[in-house]
């Protein structure tokens, strides 16, 4: 059987999904959904800090010198791998599949294990920003690769199979579906820029803004599939 990651088109949405044979190998890849992340909680944590060895080398640490506080390694199971460019293939009259070239990095947000995404102070928020444009920038850079994402694990119902904080960076070779489909709706709009005209409309009508300062804000659009309750 070949393990080789692998793009797979549904013809009934058009979008491309991920088969990737070894991540069924990442810990406690099987056990059943629950609140606990990892069963076996007594090994070394490998995103801790004193246990990078455990690791692949870092692509980039920030922090002073002898020390980091945030940290981006290569995925052991990653979902997209290799240089190999988006390519095709047409195997049945429902069956077509492409290649899954790219690059998938691990974030560790900090070198403290409890320390999740909501805790981190000012400084550490920044340097884990920083991190991102860092890499999205030197993915950029890469002739093979097309588009960037990050994402930030929260438990096993988000995928994470280690509770130590962390997130993912994703390096693909295809530009997603959803994302053409929202450039299409920029392109399609008449009478400038699409976001600033929800911005202006939306802080109009007052009841869908969650967030409004000097330097964010943030709403619950008028076409939204699940709004918060609060915002109602």
């Amino acid at each position: 059987m070949d393990h080789a990651n692998q793009l797979r088109l549904d013809p009934l949405t058009g979008r491309w999904v991920i088969v990737s044979p070894d991540r069924a190998e990442r810990p406690s890849a099987f056990l059943p959904r629950s609140a606990v992340v990892q069963a076996d909680t007594e090994r070394p944590c490998p995103f801790c800090a004193g246990n990078e060895e455990a690791t692949p080398p870092a692509l980039e640490s920030y922090g002073p010198s002898g020390a980091w506080v945030v940290r981006v390694v290569p995925n052991l199971f990653p979902v997209f791998e290799g240089d190999d460019p988006f390519i095709v293939n047409h195997v049945g009259p429902v069956f077509t599949e492409a290649t899954a070239g790219g690059i998938h990095e691990v974030l560790v947000l900090s070198p403290e294990h409890g320390m999740d995404w909501s805790m981190l102070g000012d400084h550490q928020a920044t340097l884990v920003m920083a991190a991102i444009r860092d890499r999205m920038d030197e993915h950029c850079h890469t002739p093979s690769l097309r588009y960037s994402q990050a994402i930030v694990n929260a438990g096993r119902e988000a995928g994470a199979s280690l509770e130590h904080p962390h997130g993912q960076l994703l390096g693909m070779s295809f530009v997603p579906r959803e994302v053409v489909d929202e450039r299409a709706g920029f392109s399609r709009f008449v009478g400038g820029c699409l976001l600033c005209a929800t911005v202006e409309a939306e802080e109009q009508a007052g009841h869908r803004v969650v967030l409004a300062d000097e330097r964010v804000l943030v709403v619950c659009p008028y076409w939204s599939g699940v709004p918060p309750t609060k915002c109602w």
